[in-house]
């Protein structure tokens, strides 16, 4: 059996691994073998480009994908996949989640300026997830600045954007509580690991709790609501994008998103911010696409510096700034 060294292994990852662990392989892709431990937590195994997550385990060498369903145990500091693989875990780094640097916050007021600066400077060329539905959000918020580029829509998206629509007008007057409400029925709603609406939920809370975290703004506080709204999103969806819509909506994602979702309320040059967007929008077919469109959606929370605003508020603090351009 051949073993392989764990480079790095996300700090989530490293609790499942204890002595007794033991469950299946639940799905295998390109990149990643997904596991779920017998108490139903996930975690995934990949090789050396796998991105950094706190469920995550970064590997040297070639992995020799196991079949789903396959058992895993752990033997020792070894985690051993049927008979087929083994991963020495120890002396593997600990990756943890970063924290935002609080002195590099930009004050509230900048957002709005920031959020229409960035979207001029960004439009991911794609046809396909809900990358192709940034114009529209943009354009929704500000028809004049952003016109619509006429590219159709397939049924899926266009579906979406009609919750969207409803989201972003929420959001716009600050009420995440309703934002998710209209956002319930993309739980599920595209293709893949994880369906392009379930990502595009993800960016949105990752985005709404480091707000709410790093600007102390109790109207995004959710709470229970929240709790049972997860709760419902787990029967419309599979289970890895479910893991993952909950860690988002805890405010835990990959090293990409903390990466961006931080330079874009600090204050980071709007070039930098563009590039951290395109190395995220590389996760994935559409995933990273997807959730940079859940980011900008969820910043529209900030159009106001004490986020209780109304629509027609909102639209002249966006037709201000553009005055001043």
């Amino acid at each position: 059996m051949p073993v392989l060294n764990a480079l790095q292994i996300g700090n989530h990852a490293r609790q499942l691994l204890r002595a007794d662990a033991g469950g299946e392989v639940l799905a295998v892709v390109s990149n990643a073998t997904y596991l779920k431990t017998d108490p139903g937590e996930i975690f995934w195994v990949g090789g050396e480009d796998l991105q950094h997550h706190k469920r995550g385990i970064q590997v040297s060498g070639a992995i020799i994908p196991p079949a789903v369903g396959t058992r895993f145990r752990m033997w020792g500091n070894t985690l051993l996949l049927g008979d087929r693989l083994g991963i020495e875990t120890e002396g593997a780094a600990i990756w943890r989640a970063p924290e935002m640097d609080r002195s590099s916050l930009a004050p509230p007021l900048e957002l709005p300026t920031r959020w229409v600066d960035f979207s001029r400077s960004y439009l991911p060329d794609q046809d396909e997830g809900f990358g192709a539905l940034i114009r529209l959000i943009q354009n929704q918020v500000h028809p004049r600045l952003f016109p619509r580029n006429g590219r159709p829509l397939d049924p899926m998206q266009h579906t979406a954007f009609s919750y969207i629509s409803r989201v972003i007008d929420c959001c716009l007057n600050a009420d995440l509580s309703d934002a998710l409400e209209h956002g319930r029925e993309l739980i599920g709603l595209g293709s893949g690991l994880t369906p392009s609406g379930d990502d595009f939920l993800g960016g949105l809370l990752f985005t709404a709790h480091h707000l709410r975290k790093c600007y102390r703004i109790q109207e995004l506080e959710l709470s229970e609501h929240l709790h049972a709204w997860l709760a419902g999103a787990g029967k419309r969806t599979h289970a890895i994008s479910y893991s993952l819509l909950a860690d988002h909506a805890a405010g835990m994602g990959t090293e990409q998103l903390y990466d961006f979702v931080f330079s874009f309320i600090s204050v980071d040059s709007i070039d930098a911010v563009k590039q951290r967007a395109l190395r995220l929008a590389e996760l994935g077919h559409t995933s990273g696409t997807d959730i940079v469109a859940g980011v900008l959606t969820a910043m529209l929370l900030m159009f106001n510096p004490e986020s209780i605003i109304s629509i027609p508020r909102a639209r002249q603090q966006v037709t201000a700034i553009e005055s001043r351009r």
